[in-house]
């Protein structure tokens, strides 16, 4: 095959960028597999500050209700995308995940997980068509996510939405894709724990007790009737600071309720660069299989391509 000076660095530069990104991307997905397989799972209540393997169940938040952005389902966590078609393929035009905080809970305690950052695993995904940009059909059908889901799952269709009998019936311009987790699901994660400390509770009473006061402020009629003890129509410095013991008061009653609702440990993403965090429902040792696997096939792409770079260089010159 003879190829122009131009075509040659087109399709040089093409196979070493594919050689380059999928052999960091195999060494990545083996660090991973290795590190689930080698940090030992530790309870929630024993647990060390600082990079730690969970193994739980998701919850929500008490007195926190989070629902999926395109189907409105309550769950713990969601991940979205909504594509438009175009001439010849499909364009995100909007994604994102959940930020809400979710519980994951084992026999000794409760961990808060910021998911902020992650890498999820979700329990199941919904994939379907509309003609609008924001789905109208609001209960798609579900499939959950296996060890296998993922690893090849390319999508390839024409947007022709199919009739329950399968039959194709119309065109639809838009496809949206979701993933939950929900409350009773099985959870895995690797992070950065730590437990909350006398500054952390100092901190989120003063949070509180900042709203408070600024709820107050903003309704002048309920805080003059309550703390306008010489009826002047005004709030002196005195009475400020008889606002400020009695929001004090408050905080310190809903923290402790909090605490006694909640959990008193933290995971997150690592500070530590390079470190991964992962949140998944699918179990320990498939996570690490799936990783293996990505590894394997990754492999595969790096040595197919640096073939093929070193082919075309000694063809050329």
């Amino acid at each position: 095959m003879q190829l122009d000076t131009a075509e040659f660095w087109i399709w040089t530069s093409v196979a070493t960028v594919f050689a380059i990104a999928s052999g960091y991307f195999s060494f990545a997905s083996l660090r991973r597999a290795r590190l689930i397989e080698d940090t030992p799972t530790s309870k929630i209540r024993s647990a060390a500050q600082g990079f730690v393997e969970l193994d739980g169940i998701a919850r929500t938040l008490p007195e926190k209700t989070v629902n999926a952005y395109l189907t409105g389902r309550e769950c713990c966590w969601y991940r979205y995308e909504i594509e438009k078609k175009s001439d010849k393929n499909w364009r995100t035009i909007e994604k994102g995940s959940s930020e809400d905080p979710l519980l994951l809970e084992d026999e000794t305690g409760k961990c808060v997980i910021l998911p902020k950052g992650a890498e999820v695993t979700a329990t199941e995904r919904s994939v379907w068509y509309g003609s609008e940009r924001f789905p109208e059909d609001r209960h798609p059908a579900s499939e959950r996510i296996t060890l296998s889901t993922g690893l090849f799952n390319f999508r390839v269709d024409s947007g022709f939405q199919r009739h329950s009998s399968g039959k194709l019936f119309s065109f639809s311009h838009y496809r949206y894709t979701e993933e939950r987790i929900y409350s009773g699901d099985p959870l895995y994660a690797l992070g950065d724990f730590r437990s909350l400390d006398d500054k952390d509770h100092h901190r989120a009473k003063r949070e509180i007790t900042a709203e408070l006061m600024k709820f107050w402020k903003n309704d002048q009629k309920t805080l003059l009737k309550r703390f306008d003890a010489d009826g002047d129509g005004n709030i002196d410095a005195q009475e400020w600071d008889t606002a400020r013991q009695a929001a004090a008061g408050i905080a310190a009653q809903k923290h402790a309720k909090m605490l006694e609702q909640s959990a008193l440990h933290i995971l997150s993403r690592p500070t530590v660069k390079g470190m991964p965090f992962l949140l998944s429902t699918i179990g320990e040792f498939s996570l690490a299989r799936r990783y293996r696997n990505w590894s394997r096939v990754l492999i595969v792409i790096f040595l197919a391509s640096s073939t093929a770079a070193v082919y075309l260089t000694g063809s050329h010159f």
